[in-house]
């Protein structure tokens, strides 16, 4: 919504209309025309039709890309989401219901209101984003993405600095420290801090 307002902004900024006259155009108050800049509100669909004709490019409003574009950034979109889905080995057809699930979810948000003051309905995404993990989790290919021998290393030195400390630690404990320590190695260069390993099986002791 913040940036559904932004661009909204930067549309009207570049057909040089003011937000005052630019609210009246569309036949809502100042405050409302400053609330959908803000991205505290959603506009209905009679002011979206109004804004569409002073100029505005409403695909960009909604999407971040410009009309005429939206055929070949669906498509990258597309190929790219099937490229992991093949590249992860996730489970088939799985892609398709969700986003199908999310299209009702958004429809069920009602955001196209045909009174512009009106408030769109609250959204609870987290059942789709639960969805989507459990998904994530049938990836039978997960070595694409991971540096298996990294992570192997990772588990080595956590058993060994866990034999120092005198602490014994389950195999699924000592994985659960090996993946704590996983981003930040990879985020340093692949250098393992002795350190962060002793603090990291403190966590997991």
């Amino acid at each position: 919504m913040e940036d559904f307002g932004k661009r909204l902004k930067e549309e009207r900024e570049r057909l040089g209309i003011a937000q005052g006259k630019f609210a009246e155009l569309c036949g809502v108050g100042r405050t409302a025309q400053f609330n959908y800049e803000r991205g505290e509100r959603h506009p209905g669909s009679l002011y979206l039709d109004a804004a569409e004709k002073l100029g505005v490019d409403l695909h960009y409003v909604f999407t971040a890309t410009r009309a005429g574009k939206d055929w070949r950034y669906a498509r990258a979109y597309n190929r790219m989401l099937y490229a992991l889905e093949m590249f992860l080995g996730l489970e088939e057809k799985r892609l398709e219901g969700l986003v199908k699930e999310l299209v009702e979810i958004d429809d069920g948000a009602n955001w196209f209101n045909e009174n512009p003051d009106a408030p769109h309905a609250s959204v609870d995404y987290n059942p789709w984003m639960e969805n989507v993990l459990r998904w994530l989790g049938t990836a039978t290919k997960i070595e694409s993405c991971v540096d298996v021998s990294l992570l192997a290393k990772l588990e080595d030195a956590v058993t060994k600095a866990a034999d120092l400390a005198g602490v014994t630690l389950a195999s699924e404990k000592r994985l659960r420290a090996a993946i704590l320590l996983y981003q930040d190695v990879k985020e340093n260069g692949g250098q393992i801090d002795p350190r962060r390993v002793a603090d990291a099986v403190k966590l997991a002791s």
